[in-house]
């Protein structure tokens, strides 16, 4: 597992190498991970032995090339950049470029990949992101867990995305998947409300950008994680002060904040008075 922020941006990834029949049989995920990167990113190599790559945009814009083809690589599109072919593909002057990538090897990807260029070409639209960003985090679960049977769990996978890829899944069920994500990230919320938590962090946890993640939370719920996070803590903290004798600071440090004039400050503007005003209304009931 690798996981760096470097000058060119931020990466999470992981490598493996197939055995030889894994090749010969399954479908083989060589590489995979997640990037946010910046105008310092750029990638040129005059061929790729032995994996097809694919480039699946999240957000902001890339360029790549093969041959002497060039494509501006937009949000909710993929590029498949194939073997033994000079490719380029780097960050625009000024700009940030949020994408998936996986190298993919093994005789039966390739024939399913042959395919999907031969009837869609090396570039077109993919509305399923969230699907991506799935198959990328169950394929690093898999290879860190390094079970024995890891490369055949990887070739189910991977051959359920790469049949996604060539006959996309429905709006509703698109809309579906992004609900579900949206609840993991409630969830995530509700388990660590008084730990620290940033937008880039939850992004870090669920491989999307703090943009996509604000989007797509804003969407389904009509608020922003920022929003609900401070209703969900000041809900937990009048619990404890009305079902506790814990004292207004310790409440502040338990659901998650550190500074007790900033508890204070959010509570009563979202209550209209003191977290030692509430407890005492509590008190006389």
């Amino acid at each position: 597992m690798y996981d760096v922020d470097g000058d060119f941006g931020k990466v999470k990834l992981m490598t493996h190498s197939p055995s030889q029949m894994a090749q010969e049989v399954f479908f083989c995920v060589q590489a995979v991970g997640w990037h946010l990167c910046n105008e310092k990113y750029h990638i040129e190599r005059q061929k790729m032995q032995g994996t097809y790559l694919l480039l699946i945009t999240v957000s902001g814009q890339g360029y790549g090339e093969i041959g002497d083809r060039s494509f501006a690589l937009m949000p909710q599109t993929v590029l498949i950049l194939p073997p033994d072919t000079p490719i380029k593909y780097h960050t625009p002057a000024g700009g940030l470029w949020e994408f998936y990538w996986v190298h993919i090897g093994g005789e039966s990807a390739f024939k399913m990949l042959e395919y999907c260029i031969a009837n869609k070409g090396y570039y077109f639209n993919f509305f399923m992101v969230q699907e991506a960003a799935d198959f990328v985090r169950s394929s690093i679960a898999i290879y860190k867990a390094n079970e024995t049977d890891q490369e055949l769990q990887i070739s189910e996978k991977l051959s359920v995305f790469l049949h996604k890829l060539l006959f996309p899944e429905s709006k509703l069920k698109l809309k579906t998947r992004q609900k579900e994500m949206v609840e993991e990230m409630v969830q995530y919320m509700q388990n660590h409300y008084g730990e620290k938590i940033t937008l880039a962090g939850l992004g870090h946890v669920l491989f999307i950008s703090p943009t996509h993640l604000i989007r797509i939370f804003k969407e389904e719920r009509d608020e922003t994680p920022y929003d609900f996070l401070i209703r969900y803590r000041i809900s937990k903290a009048k619990e404890l002060l009305h079902y506790t004798s814990l004292s207004v600071r310790e409440i502040s440090n338990l659901v998650g904040y550190p500074i007790v004039s900033n508890f204070i400050a959010q509570f009563k503007k979202a209550e209209g008075i003191s977290p030692k005003k509430y407890k005492s209304s509590c008190m006389r009931l």
